[in-house]
This record gives C-alpha cells, structure tokens and sequence, in this order.
C-alpha cells in the first residue's frame, strides 16, 4: 500500500584540490626588515622571515593590526615603508584576497569568470573547475550577481584553481563558507605539496595547518618558529591569554540555559536579534562594498596616470610630470587607506556575524 518514493538526490560536495606546480628550490619568499604604517604609527616594523616551499604560515593576531595589509605588501599591492621581499623566479601565486569578490564581474557567468583566470583553459575544463566548486550542470551558467556571499567566495578559490601555483595567499579565506566547505579547504591546505600563507582566525584552521606563526602582537609583528599549540603554550596571548575565537566559544558555552520559552516568545526574541543584526551589519556592508568600489577606480585611474607619465617623461614635459606624480601620490595614498579601513571593517563585521550567531544558536536552546 505505500506509495512509490522518488530516489533521493545525491548532496553535492565541494571538492577542492589546488593546481600544484613544483617549485626546485627550497626557499619560495624571502622577506628582509619589512616595515608599514600610516603617518606616525607603524603597524609593524622589523619584520624578518622566510618561506620555504612547503611552509603553512599563518598570520594571527588582534583585529586591526595589520594582517591583511601584510598580504597586500607581499603581493604588492602595497609599498613598505621600508624592506624587501624577494620571490623565487619560479613562484607561482594563487591569491584570495577579502577585496576581490568585488572583482567579479557581475554580468559574468560562473564559468566565465574562471575562463578568465586562464584563457587556455577548455570550456569543459572550466566546467569541471566549477563543478567542483559545487556549480554542476546548469549552475555553471549563473550569473554572478545572483550569487551569495558563500558562492562568489567560492567562484574566487575555482579561478585559483584554473592555474598551477606553488604558494597561497588566503586572507581570511572562510568569512563566507559553510562549516563542510570549512573543511574542505582545511584538507586541500593541508594537501596541497606548495606554500601556504594564512590570514585566520579558525581555530581549527590553526592548529590544523600552521607549521609557523607571523604574530602581531604589542604592536608589532614577529615571527613565531612552532605550531599554534606550542605558541598558546609558551607565549600566548597578552592580556587575558586567549584568542577572541576562543573568547567567544568559551561564552557560549558557560552561558547558563535560562527559561524554555514558548513559540510566541521564541519568534519575537528571533526577529529582535534579526532586526538588530541588520542594523549593524548593514551600515558596516555598505561601507565595505563603497570602499571596494573606491579601491577599484583608483587602481584604473592610477594604472593610466602611471601610462600618462611614461609618456611625459618620453616628451620631457617637466610641467605635465610634476603635476601627474601629484596624483599619482595621492591615488597611492587613498588605495593605501582604503586598504587600512577595509581590513577593520571586515574584521568588525566578521566579529559581529559570529556574535549573532552565536545569539540566535544560543536562542535555539531556550525552545
């Protein structure tokens, strides 16, 4: 007597693997006394270390301090006040940057978007590419304007993947993704054979895949020779010794149960917290996507006046060249703190995001 039930459809999986190129040398990055900040107040200074061809480094540290501006000066996006680094004529970067979701291209498709990473690719090689990143089939097709957060992170990781590389720039590489996404990137880090260079604050992410730690800390930056779990054993955080990850587990979980609450109250309680959560985040997001914009225009706009200057100095025009290294000054400038404001902006929405989280998961238990 029952009825025929339709075959369950099978869950797809992100199923990531970097496109790995072998690198012959055993030191792919060398940095020497690096230094950054803005006017008077150095972010870091000093700063010595370097990376070998198999090294999972991550970057830890307060928000705010620098960390993201770190990657940005490696991947020379940024100037250092003072230093160097010096990449292996052979290194090969795959870069995840908290800025390029803005760099898609919105009336692209996905497959577009990774075609453009790599133009020798096949059709059905960047199909494939995006299958595995969990656009199958006809969802290849989908534009990028309609696409979460989550998705268009994960259209970025597919065009690192569209070409082999032999050292990774991740800056805070899992803000939009799922927890089973979360593990699969922490797996393909952990496979891939090359360089990894990590903005995080998972924990997981942490003690999983550090082998060393750049850590900014008293106001500076140094390098930390040891796992995640060696530096909390012999350095820790200053202060009150723990990271604000484990900061904000350890409050959810002494927090007491409290009183059941009926449906009514539940769903009253859910839509504050809601109501509130879009307060605060959506100026924050709103900031965030007009800076990016910002960001954006001035790179073009500084890409043509640096042309524009080439050829005034070709033609002597003394007059033109003085006049175009003033804005070539302070197009450099407003990249710069733009870069700043973004790192401290999307370290205050990805604190807030976790701490409604947290709320809501918290309010689940009280039904």
């Amino acid at each position: 007597k029952m009825q025929e039930i339709e075959k369950l459809e099978t869950e797809t999986d992100f199923q990531i693997q970097f496109n790995h190129k072998e690198m012959p040398a055993k030191v792919v990055l060398e940095v020497e006394d690096l230094a950054f900040g803005y006017g008077d107040e150095p972010l870091f200074q000093e700063l010595s270390f370097h990376l070998g061809r198999e090294d999972k480094v991550a970057i830890i540290g307060k928000n705010g301090k620098g960390k993201s501006t770190l990657l940005n000066i490696l991947y020379d996006k940024l100037n250092p006040s003072r230093g160097r680094a010096k990449f292996h004529s052979r290194a090969e970067i795959g870069y995840f940057g908290q800025t390029n979701i803005s760099r898609l291209h919105d009336k692209h498709t996905v497959e577009q978007e990774i075609s453009l990473s790599n133009s020798t690719l096949s059709s059905q090689q960047c199909r494939s590419i995006a299958g595995s990143m969990m656009f199958s089939g006809d969802d290849s097709q989908k534009k990028i304007s309609v696409l979460s957060g989550g998705e268009k992170a994960r259209v970025l990781l597919g065009k690192i993947l569209a070409n082999p590389s032999n050292l990774l720039f991740l800056d805070e590489p899992t803000n939009h993704l799922d927890i089973e996404s979360v593990e699969s990137l922490t797996q393909a880090i952990e496979k891939f054979p090359g360089a990894s260079l990590i903005v995080t604050h998972n924990e997981e992410m942490l003690h999983r895949l550090a082998t060393k730690l750049i850590v900014f800390q008293r106001d500076n930056a140094f390098l930390f020779e040891g796992s995640y779990a060696e530096f909390l054993d012999k350095i820790g955080w200053e202060e009150d010794g723990a990271t604000e990850e484990e900061e904000k587990t350890e409050q959810v979980v002494s927090t007491p149960e409290g009183p059941k609450l009926n449906r009514k109250e539940y769903k009253l309680k859910r839509q504050e917290i809601i109501k509130e959560r879009s307060s605060q985040l959506g100026p924050l997001k709103k900031e965030y996507e007009k800076l990016e914009h910002l960001v954006i225009e001035s790179e073009e706009l500084l890409e043509s006046k640096n042309s524009e200057l080439i050829q005034q100095v070709e033609a002597k025009n003394s007059e033109e060249i003085a006049t175009l290294s003033k804005q070539i000054d302070e197009l450099e400038n407003t990249i710069s703190e733009s870069f700043e404001r973004l790192e401290t902006l999307s370290d205050q929405i990805a604190e807030k995001t976790e701490s409604f989280e947290n709320r809501l998961s918290e309010l689940d238990r009280m039904v």
